[in-house]
Protein backbone atom coordinates (compact mmCIF):
# COMPACT_ATOMS: atom_id res chain seq x y z
CA UNK A 1 0.00 0.00 0.00
CA UNK A 2 2.62 2.26 0.88
CA UNK A 3 4.60 2.50 -2.68
CA UNK A 4 1.19 3.14 -4.08
CA UNK A 5 0.95 5.96 -1.94
CA UNK A 6 4.75 6.94 -2.84
CA UNK A 7 3.76 6.64 -6.80
CA UNK A 8 0.02 7.72 -7.54
CA UNK A 9 -0.64 11.20 -8.28
CA UNK A 10 -2.90 11.75 -5.23
CA UNK A 11 -5.28 14.37 -5.04
CA UNK A 12 -8.34 15.18 -2.85
CA UNK A 13 -10.26 13.43 -5.38
CA UNK A 14 -8.04 10.73 -6.15
CA UNK A 15 -7.42 8.57 -3.24
CA UNK A 16 -7.02 5.55 -1.81
CA UNK A 17 -8.02 3.43 0.91
CA UNK A 18 -9.12 5.63 3.88
CA UNK A 19 -8.07 4.70 7.61
CA UNK A 20 -9.23 6.46 10.51
CA UNK A 21 -6.71 7.73 12.72
CA UNK A 22 -7.93 5.24 15.91
CA UNK A 23 -8.05 1.95 13.16
CA UNK A 24 -5.16 0.29 11.33
CA UNK A 25 -6.44 -1.33 8.00
CA UNK A 26 -4.89 -4.78 7.19
CA UNK A 27 -5.47 -3.31 3.22
CA UNK A 28 -6.95 -6.14 1.95
CA UNK A 29 -7.48 -4.49 -1.13
CA UNK A 30 -6.13 -1.50 -2.72
CA UNK A 31 -9.01 1.07 -3.29
CA UNK A 32 -9.10 3.86 -5.42
CA UNK A 33 -11.39 6.02 -5.71
CA UNK A 34 -11.71 9.12 -7.71
CA UNK A 35 -14.72 11.66 -7.47
CA UNK A 36 -14.95 12.39 -11.23
CA UNK A 37 -15.91 9.25 -12.43
CA UNK A 38 -19.40 7.79 -12.84
CA UNK A 39 -19.59 3.91 -13.69
CA UNK A 40 -19.49 4.67 -17.39
CA UNK A 41 -16.08 6.45 -17.14
CA UNK A 42 -14.95 3.67 -14.62
CA UNK A 43 -15.48 0.84 -16.46
CA UNK A 44 -13.87 2.86 -19.35
CA UNK A 45 -10.91 3.65 -16.99
CA UNK A 46 -10.54 -0.22 -16.25
CA UNK A 47 -10.76 -1.47 -19.58
CA UNK A 48 -7.62 1.35 -20.76
CA UNK A 49 -5.37 -0.18 -18.38
CA UNK A 50 -6.50 -3.99 -19.39
CA UNK A 51 -5.42 -2.91 -22.90
CA UNK A 52 -2.10 -2.23 -20.79
CA UNK A 53 -1.88 -5.70 -19.10
CA UNK A 54 -3.30 -4.06 -16.02
CA UNK A 55 -6.49 -6.02 -14.70
CA UNK A 56 -8.91 -4.04 -11.59
CA UNK A 57 -12.18 -4.95 -10.68
CA UNK A 58 -14.56 -2.54 -9.22
CA UNK A 59 -15.83 -1.87 -5.61
CA UNK A 60 -18.59 -4.27 -4.41
CA UNK A 61 -21.78 -3.88 -5.91
CA UNK A 62 -24.18 -2.73 -3.14
CA UNK A 63 -26.45 -4.87 -1.53
CA UNK A 64 -29.11 -2.56 -2.39
CA UNK A 65 -28.98 -3.67 -6.18
CA UNK A 66 -29.36 -7.07 -5.27
CA UNK A 67 -32.70 -8.41 -6.20
CA UNK A 68 -33.13 -9.84 -2.82
CA UNK A 69 -32.65 -6.83 -0.89
CA UNK A 70 -33.57 -4.69 -3.29
CA UNK A 71 -34.69 -1.45 -2.17
CA UNK A 72 -33.92 2.40 -2.99
CA UNK A 73 -30.07 2.40 -3.29
CA UNK A 74 -28.54 4.65 0.08
CA UNK A 75 -26.78 7.99 -1.54
CA UNK A 76 -23.34 6.84 -0.52
CA UNK A 77 -22.79 3.05 -1.18
CA UNK A 78 -24.05 3.67 -4.49
CA UNK A 79 -21.90 6.84 -5.11
CA UNK A 80 -18.78 5.14 -3.46
CA UNK A 81 -19.69 2.09 -5.82
CA UNK A 82 -19.61 3.77 -8.97
CA UNK A 83 -16.04 5.69 -8.08
CA UNK A 84 -14.13 2.96 -6.66
CA UNK A 85 -11.92 0.01 -7.86
CA UNK A 86 -9.25 -2.11 -6.70
CA UNK A 87 -5.83 -2.19 -7.64
CA UNK A 88 -3.46 -5.45 -8.01
CA UNK A 89 -2.63 -6.47 -4.77
CA UNK A 90 -0.38 -9.70 -3.79
CA UNK A 91 1.66 -10.30 -1.24
CA UNK A 92 4.45 -11.38 -4.13
CA UNK A 93 3.89 -8.29 -6.29
CA UNK A 94 7.29 -6.31 -6.58
CA UNK A 95 7.78 -3.09 -6.56
CA UNK A 96 8.70 -2.55 -10.08
CA UNK A 97 5.55 -4.09 -10.47
CA UNK A 98 3.94 -1.65 -8.66
CA UNK A 99 5.85 1.15 -10.16
CA UNK A 100 4.70 -0.09 -13.79
CA UNK A 101 1.07 -0.16 -12.23
CA UNK A 102 1.14 2.96 -10.99
CA UNK A 103 2.66 5.03 -14.03
CA UNK A 104 -0.11 3.31 -16.32
CA UNK A 105 -2.75 4.20 -13.58
CA UNK A 106 -1.40 8.01 -13.40
CA UNK A 107 -1.00 8.34 -16.99
CA UNK A 108 -4.73 6.86 -18.03
CA UNK A 109 -6.12 9.65 -15.20
CA UNK A 110 -3.93 12.29 -16.89
CA UNK A 111 -5.76 11.10 -20.14
CA UNK A 112 -9.24 11.10 -18.96
CA UNK A 113 -8.98 13.74 -16.23
CA UNK A 114 -11.94 16.68 -17.27
CA UNK A 115 -10.46 19.63 -18.19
Amino acid sequence: MQWYRELLDLTESVRLNATKNWAKSVYWMVCLEVDWFDEIARDRFMQELRTRGIDTRPYFCTLSSMPMYAQVPLPIAARKSQIGLNLPCYFKLSRIQVERIAREVNSVLDEMRPQ
